[in-house]
């Protein structure tokens, strides 16, 4: 089976030294051929982790598994890391979460956000290979250290980090993990069990894993995908994506050029497919959206005096 899976992934690297960089994010540029590359690249990628990951994905997921719609009568907030997060009114959430009717998830460098001073997520969902307890990165020493700090915090992780360093006591029923692997394209599915059929942004995961849980409410703060607001391309054409979260622990002004072959609208379609893959894949999972202002339009919004009207700031009149 190796061997076998070690020539399919040679043949594959040599497509795409071949034809570049073919994402479901990347525009097929009216391309009939590049469309079909696009699928064909996903359904290799899916093919491959499926080949390597087969034999401990049973293992991994098992806690997963158990835990299907194991949360019903309760409420979950998934905090994205937007600028909106900071509309959040945290003590709040944590009175709820203190009674038992809420569930809080956070995602990759949670602390960094204002409302996480007084609000210890439940759950936790890291699939950055950036927040993997192995990186040297100074940020992620310090996001470690606060997860030891609150041992409380259940992990939400890949099924590749399985058994990996600090995953290796899953076996006693202390992790979650879930398949990240991308069949874009080919599936709308989140069934974290499944391979995603959405875009690859840890606060989808977060839903989709709260979704699967069966939460008879599953809210939603700080998902915004405005990044597009301070984007600009300087003299020598090359594309700046400045950071533009509620923290600051994310790096600012990141050339973005070299991701994008084709130019700006090589960005705006990228851009595109994450409010179309909320549309495509969590159009039925009836999320309700915290923040009135916010861009995304396929889910409902949090209307003034309504049930979680308190959890946030509104605007003086």
């Amino acid at each position: 089976m190796s061997s076998l899976l070690d020539r399919f992934q040679k043949r594959a690297h040599s497509l795409l030294r071949v034809h570049g960089n073919y994402s479901p994010h990347l525009s097929p540029n009216l391309s009939i051929r590049r469309l079909c590359l696009i699928k064909i690249v996903v359904f290799r990628g899916f093919l491959i982790s499926h080949l390597k990951n087969f034999s401990k994905k049973q293992a991994a997921l098992s806690n997963t598994k158990a835990l299907k719609n194991t949360h019903s009568g309760i409420a979950a907030l998934v905090i994205a890391n937007g600028p909106s997060a900071r509309k959040l009114r945290a003590s709040e959430a944590r009175d709820s979460q203190k009674v038992g009717s809420l569930k809080v998830f956070a995602v990759n460098f949670y602390f960094s956000l204002e409302p996480f001073e007084e609000l210890v997520p439940d759950y936790l969902v890291l699939s950055d290979g950036a927040t993997h307890r192995d990186s040297s990165d100074s940020r992620t020493v310090e996001l470690w250290q606060h997860i030891d700090a609150n041992p409380s915090i259940k992990l939400i992780s890949p099924i590749s980090w399985h058994n990996k360093s600090e995953f290796d006591d899953c076996h006693a029923g202390t992790c979650l993990h879930f398949n990240d692997v991308s069949f874009e394209g080919w599936s709308t599915n989140i069934s974290p069990v499944k391979s995603r059929g959405y875009p690859n942004n840890t606060a989808y995961k977060a839903l989709a894993f709260a979704h699967h849980l069966g939460f008879d409410q599953i809210m939603v703060i700080g998902l915004d995908n405005t990044m597009f607001n301070q984007i600009y391309v300087t003299s020598k054409n090359r594309i700046m994506l400045p950071s533009l979260h509620a923290g600051d622990y994310y790096q600012r002004d990141v050339d973005v050029t070299s991701h994008y072959e084709l130019g700006i609208g090589d960005v705006f379609y990228d851009l595109s497919e994450l409010f179309l893959g909320l549309r495509r894949s969590f159009l039925e999972c009836k999320i309700l959206n915290l923040d009135q202002s916010s861009l995304i339009d396929c889910f409902t919004k949090l209307e003034p005096g309504s049930e979680f009207s308190s959890l946030v700031t509104w605007p003086s009149t």
